[in-house]
């Protein structure tokens, strides 16, 4: 959870930019960007997976939230590219109000089918079972010959991956990016508190 705003941020830039320098037009077209968006959220996730995921626990936290500031700081400082604070719009869909929601609808109930069928694969897969034991004892899961670093960034790309969809639906259901919202530490924040309050388990 903690690294959703940046990967659903990434993604939703893409969305825009992806849109905006090919011409896509508003309407189902559209909704083909949603994959390359998060391809290029994925691929984002190795060189901040390759950082981040060297540190652990408290240290990890701070690291992850501090990547998301810098985000934002490059999302409003690079005009050329973000538009800056102006943000960038996408295409708008010339379908009716009463039928608007239902497209969205339906594509975000695919996307969901889809991460739900692949974390259930990985749960009963051979990589699943390691990242279990990873999150029961990282050292001892070392210690038991499992790397746990590969299987950390991978993990990281996968759902970096979903993220990256999800942000770039929601950019193309809102119409615009900025970068205060597509990169809003509200919810990695929140996921923090929650960990520390809480603890992992619940």
């Amino acid at each position: 959870s903690l690294g959703y705003a940046v990967f659903s941020g990434v993604g939703s830039y893409a969305m825009a930019l992806i849109c905006q320098k090919w011409h896509i037009p508003g309407g189902y077209p559209a909704f083909w960007v949603v994959l390359p968006a998060g391809l290029i959220a994925a691929l984002f996730a190795f060189p901040v997976g390759w950082i981040v995921l060297r540190t652990r626990r408290h240290v990890f936290v701070v690291v992850t939230v501090a990547t998301l500031f810098i985000m934002q700081l490059l999302a409003y400082n690079l005009h050329g590219i973000t538009n800056g604070s102006a943000g960038i719009t996408t295409p708008l869909p010339d379908w009716s109000g009463d039928f608007f929601n239902l497209p969205f609808y339906y594509v975000a109930l695919f996307v969901l089918v889809v991460a739900v069928a692949c974390s259930w694969w990985i749960r009963s897969s051979k990589f699943g079972l390691g990242l279990l034991a990873i999150r029961e004892d990282e050292d001892r899961a070392r210690s038991l010959g499992i790397n746990t670093g590969t299987y950390k960034l991978i993990a990281l790309v996968i759902s970096a991956f979903f993220a990256g969809m999800v942000g770039a639906l929601i950019t193309y259901f809102s119409s615009t990016v900025f970068p205060a919202e597509a990169f809003d530490p509200t919810f990695d924040i929140a996921v923090a508190l929650m960990t520390f309050f809480g603890g992992v388990g619940t």
